[in-house]
């Protein structure tokens, strides 16, 4: 009698065990990589002011800020798009006779302007930074749009599953299986290449090509990647 309980309760304890089997399983990575031209450029223009005293040089590059945001305004550019990243005073000095001498206060504003990439949105960029009065120098970098984003995005997605698809058909009619259905599916984060940083004496370029002259971004890509499990079993 005791060998038959020993035997159920035995029985009791390994089934679930038997019926926990897990089922034989293939594990697949997609990928995609979908590229375009940028629309956007950013533009980094770094202002700067003198002064001996802190407060009149705080004001000179308050001044200054806001005069060059009138000027892009003027030719055309969003009031929105022109933005101060980043405001800094510090002791400014001076080698005299071989010496280390401070002279005043030096600011430093950060501007960014975000505009598109035609040429005349160039020319007109140039028209202003070429006054002596704005001549800080500045330098351009390219970033795809928000709608350029999202499609982006969702063609890299629709292509990585695809991808994921068709590598585990041939692996499956290698291994003479078959793709039952998936059991798992997983994506990682964007991954967005940037757009080269471009500094350059454009002024100078625009007037040696005649005043004309546009941008040619190279392209940017989206990367995707998903991994995908599928239950596998006797090919049909």
């Amino acid at each position: 009698m005791r060998f038959y309980i020993s035997l159920f309760l035995l029985f009791i304890v390994l089934q679930p065990a038997i019926a926990q089997v897990s089922p034989a399983t293939i594990v697949v990575e997609g990928k995609a990589s979908i590229k375009a031209t940028p629309e956007k450029t950013i533009v980094r223009i770094p202002v700067d002011a003198r002064d001996a005293e802190y407060q009149s040089c705080n004001d000179k590059l308050i001044s200054t800020y806001r005069s060059l945001k009138k000027a892009l305004v003027k030719v055309g550019f969003d009031e929105k798009e022109i933005k101060s990243n980043s405001v800094r005073i510090d002791d400014d000095y001076q080698y005299q006779n071989n010496q280390r001498v401070r002279v005043g206060y030096v600011g430093n504003m950060s501007v960014s302007l975000e505009m598109g990439t035609s040429a005349d949105e160039l020319g007109d960029l140039i028209k202003v930074l070429s006054q002596p009065e704005y001549s800080f120098g500045y330098s351009l970098s390219f970033a795809l749009s928000e709608e350029q984003k999202e499609s982006l995005e969702t063609q890299a997605m629709e292509t990585a599953v695809r991808d994921a698809q068709s590598k585990a058909e041939v692996l499956a009619n290698a291994a003479e299986v078959g793709l039952s259905h998936i059991q798992e599916l997983r994506y990682s984060d964007n991954q967005i290449s940037t757009g080269p940083l471009m500094r350059a004496e454009f002024a100078k370029m625009a007037d040696d090509a005649g005043g004309a002259i546009s941008l040619n971004p190279s392209e940017i890509s989206i990367e995707k990647s998903v991994f995908i499990t599928w239950i596998i079993g006797k090919k049909n």
